[in-house]
């Protein structure tokens, strides 16, 4: 027996438990596609850090910039992978999954910015049901940024919570979007809507733009 995450960003190229991973197979995830729409200090940096430009009045906290994150919005079809590990690691795997996430199943369902939930994915032209974090549907999530919300305002978010002086593995703002373009890219995905989100980036006038390759 295995225990099958799907995994459609950061998860593909930067797998938990890693040393354990049997396999990593593409796999097809229907009904949803992916969004920079969650709200992330993580993904952020301090506010004497980051670039010199407006930041969004909701995602500036006590000196940081907070940032997006990856997730899900419904609609449409996302190209990603199926990771696949013993059983017998079910419950370290979820557990560090879960704090990777930011998902807590005690907590009020509006306070998990994802929502771990069993999902059926195309494998190799056959239904599986696998394992994914996708992004919590309700209106009151503390962590959601609106569908409604555009692609200028998403660019600008992520380009305010930016560090000047990015290292060469750096995962914050804007090279956050860059690090999944190129891991996607790693395993001969393209995604439009992140392509748009990386034109959007591009159009506003800055040192930045360089950052996305």
């Amino acid at each position: 027996m295995t225990l099958a995450v799907f995994a459609y960003g950061s998860l593909i190229g930067q797998p938990e438990l890693a040393e354990r991973l049997l396999e990593r197979v593409p796999a097809r995830l229907t009904g949803w596609h992916r969004s920079f729409n969650k709200r992330s200090r993580n993904r952020g940096t301090p506010i004497d850090e980051a670039w010199d430009v407006p930041p969004h009045p909701l995602y500036e906290k006590t000196g940081w910039r907070h940032s997006l994150a990856l997730g899900t919005e419904d609609g449409g079809v996302i190209e990603g992978a199926v990771l696949r590990y013993p059983a017998e690691c079910e419950d370290e795997l979820i557990a560090r999954l879960d704090a990777r996430e930011g998902y807590n199943p005690a907590w009020p369902q509006h306070a998990n910015g994802y929502l771990r939930s069993t999902v059926e994915v195309e494998v190799a032209g056959r239904p599986e049901q696998v394992l994914a974090y996708l992004s919590n549907p309700a209106p009151d999530c503390v962590w959601r940024l609106p569908p409604t919300v555009d692609l200028a305002t998403r660019a600008a978010i992520l380009i305010a919570a930016s560090p000047r002086d990015p290292g060469p593995d750096e995962w914050r703002g804007l090279h956050y979007l860059q690090q999944v373009r190129l891991s996607l890219a790693g395993h001969g995905i393209v995604d439009e809507r992140l392509e748009a989100l990386a034109d959007a980036v591009r159009a506003v006038p800055g040192p930045w733009g360089a950052a996305l390759t």
